[in-house]
């Protein structure tokens, strides 16, 4: 299990986390942000959703003081840039990992792309994921294509 204190991330500001995974099974490095946000998304790196100002202006409406009382099941959003994961170990008999990410929140689920033949896999993504209450609670899972989990 990876687990991060969301407390401790101050919004609108990014924090690098590094987590070393039991057992020597390698690293997993991913930066989050705590935003607003409306729906649940992936993109690149280069072109996430809030650095294009119309969508940060329709976000920041969104979740003005005067629209708060609107959705009430809606807090705001998270965002997580699923960077790389290092030094993982082989699940494959070829001495490799087919690794992917998954992150759940709520009952959001979203995955970055399989990335075969390698211990040190770089996915460079950005995840937005939907806040519905304040007590949600975000999961990381990193699996091998072939059903292994490599951390949880």
């Amino acid at each position: 299990m990876c687990e991060v204190d969301l407390s401790s991330v101050l919004p609108n500001q990014s924090q690098l986390f590094t987590r070393v995974l039991k057992e020597g099974k390698g690293r997993v490095v991913f930066l989050i942000s705590l935003s607003t946000c409306s729906g649940v998304s992936i993109s690149d790196m280069c072109a996430p959703p809030l650095e294009e100002p119309q969508e940060r202006e329709n976000t920041l409406e969104k979740y003005s003081l005067k629209s708060s009382f609107k959705n009430l099941r809606d807090v705001g959003f998270l965002q997580v840039k699923i960077i790389k994961a290092t030094d993982l170990l082989a699940a494959d008999l070829n001495g490799k990992s087919d690794p992917f990410c998954v992150l759940e929140l709520g009952n959001d689920r979203l995955q970055t792309h399989t990335i075969y033949k390698t211990l040190n896999p770089n996915w460079n993504k950005v995840f937005t994921l939907s806040v519905t209450h304040q007590l949600c609670f975000l999961s990381s899972s990193l699996l091998n294509m072939g059903l292994n989990v490599l951390c949880i």
